[in-house]
C-alpha cells in the first residue's frame, strides 16, 4: 500500500501531519506524494512523520518507497534526479542517460509515454547511424 492510500484510509491530512511534526507542509507533501525519494529524507524527519501517522518506521519507509516507484519501460528505466526525470537506457551498441522533463503533476502523468517516445527516437537514430555506416562501407565491387 502506498502512504497516500494509508493516510486516506485513516483520514489523516498532510496539513495535520505538518503541524504536529512542525515540518513545512511542502516537505511533508513531497514525501507523501513520492516527489522526494524517502532515501533522501533525514532519518529524524522520517521518524517524526511515521510516528505521527501511527506507523513503524519500516512500514512508513516501505509505503513511501512504493509511492516513489516510477513506471517501467522496456530497454530502459525512468529515474528522478534533482527534481527532474531522466531516461537511462542500454542498447546493444549504445547506452546513456537523457533528460526528459521537470517533475510536476502534469509531467508525472505522461512520463511513461515521454520515456517510450524518447527511447524509440534513440533506437531509430541508432538504427539510422548503423545503416549510414553500412552504406559508407560499400564499394563499387560490393554493389
Amino acid at each position: 500500500m502506498q502512504i497516500k492510500q494509508y493516510l486516506k484510509q485513516k483520514k489523516i491530512k498532510i496539513s495535520d501531519i505538518a503541524k504536529q511534526c512542525k515540518i513545512p507542509y511542502t516537505t511533508v507533501n513531497e514525501i507523501i506524494n513520492g516527489k522526494i525519494d524517502i532515501d533522501r529524507v533525514q532519518i529524524g524527519t522520517g521518524l517524526l512523520i511515521a510516528r505521527t501517522c501511527d506507523l513503524r518506521f519500516n512500514d512508513f519507509y516501505n509505503m513511501c518507497k512504493e509511492s516513489y516507484a516510477l513506471p517501467s519501460i522496456q530497454k530502459g528505466r525512468i529515474v528522478k534526479k534533482n527534481k527532474s526525470y531522466y531516461l537511462q537506457y542500454s542498447l546493444p551498441h549504445e547506452s546513456g542517460e537523457l533528460y526528459l522533463c521537470k517533475v510536476n503533476p502534469e509531467n508525472t502523468f505522461f512520463i511513461k509515454d515521454m520515456a517510450e517516445w524518447t527511447l524509440d527516437t534513440v533506437i531509430k537514430s541508432s538504427d539510422l547511424q548503423k545503416d549510414i555506416k553500412e552504406v559508407e562501407e560499400w564499394t563499387i565491387d560490393s554493389i
